[in-house]
């Protein structure tokens, strides 16, 4: 029998799979780019659109810097799909990028954290669509806000638009170590979360660190309560946003 979180992911993967023909054909006419950050969730993208089979101009990175020279070179417009962080920068930045070349780019941009702040940002920034990362395995809003996305139109989660009505927001990071901003994890969890980013399953992680798949099941929830998240992604995304990976 699965873990909770283990099953969750399970559950997300399969959703968005079968999701995954829809998704296709929505993009299949267009230039797309999708700038997807930790690779655990740049993986469950890529097994939802199958990218061999979506478009010829389909790009996949997980690097500002490259996707930012892509937008540069790029000669017709772009279906920019990118995360709120990635690899080397924020993806905001990736979208002011692309708003401010001639190209009519249009921008999605998937949020780990539902924060007014960056919220108003993105939409100042001339994002489309603004999606929550929960809805991609979970809800129909990302596949919803990528069709939006495709028709030229102005989407945002409707989960985030209760959360500018009620002023309620994601819960920030747990309470840090004096003076440090992060949290407090042990040396097993932390080489427990590389793992988890790289996209390991339980049982994977226990072999490479040669514990039971129950024990490393054990670490890897105290790991999401200690981060104050819900799900592996998520979890991968607030250690890189700490400091925890580089």
């Amino acid at each position: 029998m699965g873990t909770p979180e283990h099953e969750g992911g399970d559950r997300s993967l399969a959703l968005l799979q079968a999701r995954g023909d829809l998704l296709r054909v929505l993009l299949r006419p267009h230039p797309v780019l999708v700038c997807m950050y930790p690779r655990l969730l740049m993986l469950s993208i890529q097994s939802g659109l199958r990218a061999q089979t979506v478009a010829p101009g389909l790009r996949i990175t997980a690097s500002l810097a490259e996707a930012d020279a892509l937008v540069r070179e790029a000669d017709r417009p772009q279906l920019i799909l990118v995360t709120e962080l990635l690899a080397d920068g924020p993806g905001l930045d990736l979208i002011r990028l692309a708003k401010a070349q001639t190209l009519a780019h249009r921008c999605l941009l998937v949020l780990t954290h539902n924060r007014r702040a960056l919220v108003e940002a993105a939409i100042e920034a001339g994002t489309d669509v603004i999606v929550l990362e929960g809805s991609i395995g979970q809800g129909g809003a990302f596949v919803y806000g990528v069709e939006r996305l495709c028709r030229g139109e102005i989407f945002v989660d409707p989960a985030i638009r209760a959360s500018l009505e009620t002023g309620e927001e994601s819960p920030e990071a747990p309470a840090p170590d004096a003076g440090s901003g992060r949290c407090t994890l042990s040396p097993r969890e932390l080489s427990i979360l590389a793992l988890v980013a790289q996209g390991l399953s339980n049982k994977e992680i226990g072999a490479r660190l040669h514990i039971a798949p129950s024990t490393a099941r054990d670490h890897v929830r105290n790991i999401l309560r200690r981060l104050s998240v819900t799900n592996r992604a998520a979890a991968a995304v607030e250690a890189f946003r700490l400091g925890y990976l580089r």
